[in-house]
């Protein structure tokens, strides 16, 4: 892994995995959100992100995660019992007057659910932001999108892309635009792990072997030892004989769950972006205006039917967003697939935070020749009109602040901020028009992707 800033991305059109920011906004506003209670924080949070790419000239597209996907059913199921759980350790805790414990409780409590998608979606709309909601997975929509040129990067915390088969990737860009950047192209040059001769296919069975989101990890099975199984062995049904055999016990339908895997990785259901028609394949069983519909966001991806109307942005949230550009930063956590990557980056002396020169020669943004247009309003061109900026300051929100911000009542002494920073809010008064264009959908989950099970 190499840093990256957002700079470098000047340019580029890059697919941004939008939960992952909601996720992380969320932790301002745990409370409210579990609550119900009028919060814009989140939202702020993800327009902060997505201006910053803007100024630097880059073009953001923002991916939502759709459907629930029947193979992570179980896990689903879990995360929404451990969700139950924190929220009623959160009402114990708040209740008992301990309102640090409330608040990391409430952390752990937060649903993003689909209403709260749209909430930010309607915000892109008035903003002349990209967008898509997928299917089902966001990680298997922004593959499609890098595969089929329409991005040139994808931006997203989870390392589930990595096995997806994603050729770039940036994690843990901080809100001043640094980050990490994968290529899958580079991968034989890490030095934790020798992925010499690894294939594609054979990258996509060791992380499913190490554990996914669709099928946890044999007992006592990390990467270091899934890698060196299937370096050696080639394959996971060649790997799961040479276990039987040396005594290992094999759950019953373990094989069967973990072909199901592998065929989840491969053969995801995308939207296909096309100029100027809606068609589906014979294989959908949507109706077209639906399947539009959720594409677009005007329609819930579980349950089919439109938001309602509290759904929508509390009244005084239309504002412009800003985003600070100067200041020390702390870099998030990465981990999975993608830690031996990045322990070989550290390893090499390269500091994560350190930005990346101006004078980087980027790569052009490719021609998007399928089509542009995300939504029926979405727009031909992205330029920033007007750059008379207006200046404020604001503090870094520590912990205490946070924390304060949901329990008022708490006693707790607050340290003015050491940074403040200048921030610039950039008014976009650029003449934007659509061509009438509109965006066709298609199903596609009958032929596997062509880039997978080839040498890297």
């Amino acid at each position: 892994m190499e840093p990256i800033h957002a700079q470098d991305l000047r340019g580029q059109t890059v697919a941004v995995d939008t939960y992952s920011w909601l996720h992380k906004g969320a932790i301002s506003c745990s409370l409210h959100l579990c609550k119900g209670l009028p919060t814009t924080r989140h939202i702020d949070y993800c327009m902060h992100r997505v201006n910053l790419l803007r100024h630097h000239g880059a073009k953001p597209i923002l991916v939502f995660d759709g459907g629930l996907l029947p193979m992570k059913n179980d896990q689903e199921m879990k995360r929404a019992r451990v969700r139950k759980e924190n929220l009623e350790r959160a009402l114990e805790h708040e209740a008992a007057g301990n309102s640090v414990a409330a608040f990391d409780c409430y952390q752990k409590a937060v649903d993003i659910s689909p209403s709260i998608a749209f909430q930010l979606i309607r915000v892109l709309k008035q903003e002349n932001v990209e967008y898509i909601v997928a299917p089902y997975e966001a990680d298997a929509q922004m593959t499609f999108l890098s595969i089929y040129n329409h991005v040139d990067a994808v931006i997203t915390e989870d390392s589930d892309l990595i096995p997806f088969g994603c050729s770039r990737i940036i994690f843990k860009m901080d809100k001043f635009g640094q980050g990490v950047e994968f290529q899958s192209s580079k991968i034989e040059m890490n030095k934790d792990l020798d992925f010499r001769g690894f294939t594609k296919q054979m990258i996509l069975e060791m992380c499913i072997l190490s554990g996914c989101d669709y099928l946890p990890s044999l007992p006592g099975m990390g990467l270091k030892r899934a890698h060196a199984l299937i370096r050696k062995h080639r394959s996971y049904d060649k790997v799961i004989k040479h276990l039987r055999y040396s005594g290992v016990s094999i759950p019953p339908h373990y094989e069967e769950s973990y072909r199901k895997a592998v065929w989840a990785f491969l053969h995801q259901t995308v939207f296909v972006l096309q100029s100027y028609a809606i068609s589906l394949t014979d294989h959908t069983w949507l109706p077209p205006d639906v399947v539009k519909g959720i594409a677009k966001g005007d329609l819930d991806p579980v349950t089919k039917m439109p938001f309602k109307v509290e759904d929508k942005l509390p009244n005084g949230c239309n504002r412009l967003w800003e985003f600070s550009l100067n200041g020390s930063s702390r870099q998030e956590s990465n981990h999975d697939f993608a830690e031996p990557l990045l322990k070989s980056h550290e390893e090499n002396g390269t500091k994560l935070n350190s930005r990346s020169s101006a004078n980087k020669e980027t790569v052009k943004r490719k021609a998007i020749t399928r089509s542009p247009f995300f939504h029926s309003d979405s727009l031909l061109e992205d330029a920033i009109g007007d750059e008379n900026g207006v200046s404020c300051s604001r503090d870094d929100e520590s912990v205490g602040e946070l924390i304060q911000h949901n329990f008022p009542e708490a006693s707790i002494k607050k340290k003015k901020a050491d940074n403040l920073h200048d921030v610039s809010i950039l008014k976009s008064n650029a003449a934007y028009h659509d061509q009438g264009k509109r965006v066709g959908l298609v199903i596609f989950d009958e032929q596997p992707q062509p880039h997978l099970g080839q040498p890297c």
